[in-house]
């Protein structure tokens, strides 16, 4: 996910082909979905399986929702910032080349940030989540199970009719 922000810092040029922007672009899918898998593992780890789909849920919520959108935010509002910034300084650019030096100086945060956090994750010493492995059911059980709910529900209804 860090080497997406370092490529495009790199890659940010007036002529840039938009096969460029193939590589970078798979690196970041590809993050995102090594990042949420852990996620469902970790998860799995610390819920119980029947509460499981519905923190899956919640966690995808929150994600598209509140965290996507202060992203936006965050972003536009930096753009605008550096955007400003760099006409106020009065530098001999037109406006598409000043919005193409503010991006990438976005850019720039961006993967000074990601490496930070890259570099935390990798020095601070966690004890991990998965200490044994719990064992998940197989899903021939939980038809069962949810078979024998259904059918106990069911059968207290129709005692309730008679």
């Amino acid at each position: 996910m860090v080497a997406y922000p370092v490529m495009m810092y790199f890659l940010i040029d007036p002529g840039l082909p938009l096969e460029a922007l193939y590589l970078p672009t798979f690196l970041r899918s590809f993050g995102n979905a090594i990042f949420f898998c852990m996620l469902t593992i970790y998860l799995e780890e610390l819920m119980p399986f029947q509460h499981f789909f519905m923190g899956l849920t919640m966690a995808g919520i929150i994600r598209n929702g509140p965290v996507s959108t202060m992203c936006s935010g965050l972003y536009s509002f930096g753009l605008r910032h550096q955007m400003a910034d760099n006409m106020a300084r009065g530098l001999p650019y037109d406006a598409s080349n000043l919005l193409m030096i503010s991006i990438r100086q976005l850019y720039g945060i961006t993967c000074i940030i990601g490496i930070a956090v890259l570099l935390i994750f990798l020095l601070w010493d966690i004890q991990p989540v998965r200490s044994t492995l719990k064992k998940m059911p197989a899903w021939n059980f939980v038809g069962k199970m949810i078979k024998k709910n259904t059918l106990s529900k069911n059968s207290s209804f129709s005692r309730k009719e008679i």
